[in-house]
């Protein structure tokens, strides 16, 4: 019965906990993103897995026959104005063919929950079609800008493309010769894309190369013409026999060795637009792109520790000219800057267009103990495919500063108070035993001790030296109130036996040894009975 009402508490129990999981379970979602819907055949996206919260999380990402994932590692933070805590894994998409690249809801698990996010497609755009300058010609250079009217401060892709009918021995592209145009930067970008197309009933093996271009100043931006140096005696050949126009996409030359040829791609004319004029509340402070704001307490303070407040940029556009913002914390919190700066996503290579991020590190001292509640940088960014500023902002934290140890070497000396000794109840049993311990000690030591414990369950002693001594002793005990005279006188006689054996001198074998022994060990067990 007591079984069953335990089993039955058990189980209500249970009951009444399992709405609370699912409430907890509820809330907890996960979400998949991408930075870009559309994109041409040969370029690359990004795919983020929002995961709540800052435990280890596994994403199951399946083998797509679409696109090929490459994992790019997590920025973890808060985001939004709630403050939740995420982080954000990262995936590289490379599309493999024209049409819709589908990713299928991922299964992700963290701290023991496990959610699903919703399916993402992209649309995949076939390569640009040849130029028309590619007709007729073995070796041909080409260049394109995506977008083709950026804002000022928008940084865009500028893609050299070549492309070649016939074998070379090697390729050494040069950009664009910015160095003298104030108006622009150009950045190289890691990588480059190799495939192959058909142009005039001829193949031809393509290859691109990107730079990062970024134009600072509205306005017309003339973007010199990107230049491609083939080796190879078929290259020179190709190149003398062509018959391109000096006005044309491009200006064929030999140049250098006999082995050696220059191709020069088309110049461009880059329409730059102007930012529109913001009046906002917050600062604007020339962020272009698409950013989002995360902010987290990555070490907490401690005795002789400052706190370290983190916060990370991340989206696409001009982060790598993003500045650390100044914080805004609350009365008793100082923040100060860190020197040092980490960008996980953000490098020289990052590509244009593509996920990138910043992370800031800032010291906090708090004053004392206590919750203190950091609110969030705002920041006014330019998002360029919505044509308008948008707000970007840092959810709140809490810095949370504990109570320090007393620091030992205030503390008052100890000092020794007799009344407290004089008020204690006395301890008589540890009394009586402590005085009695010294007797115990003395007749463990000095008092005789039997060496043969009687009885009728005792065991003999074992040498025949200990049998005469124990029945000596025995004999001798027995001579007062013997009832049993008949034992004494024999075992008076075994004793005279093995005295006789054992100490007489004369010879004794182990046989009369042993018998004598024995007839010894008997009787005084009977004495002893």
């Amino acid at each position: 019965m007591t079984v069953r009402v335990f089993l039955a508490a058990l189980g209500c129990l249970l009951c009444l906990l399992a709405p609370i999981r699912s409430a907890a379970a509820a809330d907890w979602r996960v979400t998949a993103e991408v930075d870009a819907r559309e994109v041409y055949l040969g370029q690359s996206l990004v795919l983020r897995v929002l995961v709540p919260g800052d435990a280890p999380a596994e994403v199951a990402v399946p083998e797509l026959a679409d696109c090929t994932v490459t994992p790019r590692g997590l920025v973890h933070g808060s985001r939004g104005e709630d403050g939740a805590v995420v982080a954000a894994y990262r995936f590289e998409l490379t599309p493999r063919r024209v049409g819709e690249c589908r990713v299928p809801a991922l299964r992700v698990t963290a701290g023991g929950e496990t959610g699903l996010t919703a399916p993402v497609s992209v649309r995949v755009l076939p390569r640009p079609t040849p130029p028309k300058g590619l007709a007729g010609r073995d070796l041909f250079v080409d260049a394109v800008l995506t977008p083709e009217a950026p804002y000022a401060d928008q940084p865009v892709r500028y893609t050299v493309i070549l492309y070649r009918a016939v074998a070379v021995e090697a390729v050494h592209v040069s950009p664009p010769e910015m160095s003298g145009t104030s108006g622009a930067t150009l950045d190289p970008l890691p990588g480059q894309r190799d495939g192959e197309i058909e142009a005039g009933g001829r193949r031809y093996a393509v290859t691109e190369v990107d730079y990062r271009l970024t134009p600072r100043l509205p306005g017309r931006l003339a973007v010199p013409p990107a230049t491609a140096v083939f080796r190879g005696g078929a290259a020179t050949a190709a190149l003398r026999g062509m018959a391109a126009p000096a006005a044309s996409r491009g200006t064929a030359a030999p140049a250098g060795p006999a082995r050696e040829a220059t191709l020069a791609g088309p110049a461009l004319a880059v329409a730059v637009r102007p930012l529109p004029a913001y009046g906002g509340p917050v600062p604007f402070t020339g962020l272009v792109g698409h950013l989002e704001l995360a902010a987290r307490i990555e070490d907490e303070a401690g005795p002789g520790r400052d706190a370290v407040y983190v916060l990370t940029f991340s989206g696409t556009g001009n982060l790598r000219e993003a500045a650390p913002p100044a914080l805004s914390p609350p009365p008793g919190v100082t923040a100060r800057l860190l020197p040092s700066e980490a960008a996980p996503g953000e490098a020289a290579g990052e590509s244009a267009g593509e996920g990138g991020a910043r992370v800031f590190r800032y010291a906090l001292a708090a004053s004392g103990p206590g919750d203190y509640v950091l609110p969030g940088p705002k920041l006014a960014v330019f998002d360029p495919e919505a044509g308008a500023y948008r707000l970007a902002a840092a959810g709140p934290v809490t810095l949370r500063v504990g109570t320090p140890p007393p620091d030992p070497a205030l503390a008052p000396p100890l000092r020794h108070d007799p009344r407290a000794s004089r008020a204690a109840p006395p301890s008589w049993p540890w009394r009586l035993g402590l005085g009695l311990l010294p007797l115990a000690l003395y007749g463990l030591a000095f008092l005789p001790r039997p060496a043969w414990r009687h009885g009728a369950g005792a065991a003999p002693p074992a040498t025949p030296t200990a049998v005469a001594e124990a029945l000596r002793q025995a004999l001798d005990r027995s001579r007062a109130g013997d009832r049993r005279p008949g034992e004494r006188e024999a075992g008076v006689q075994a004793l005279e036996d093995l005295d006789r054996l054992l100490y007489g001198g004369g010879p004794a074998g182990p046989a009369a040894v042993d018998a004598a022994v024995a007839r010894a060990a008997k009787i005084l067990r009977r004495l002893g009975a």
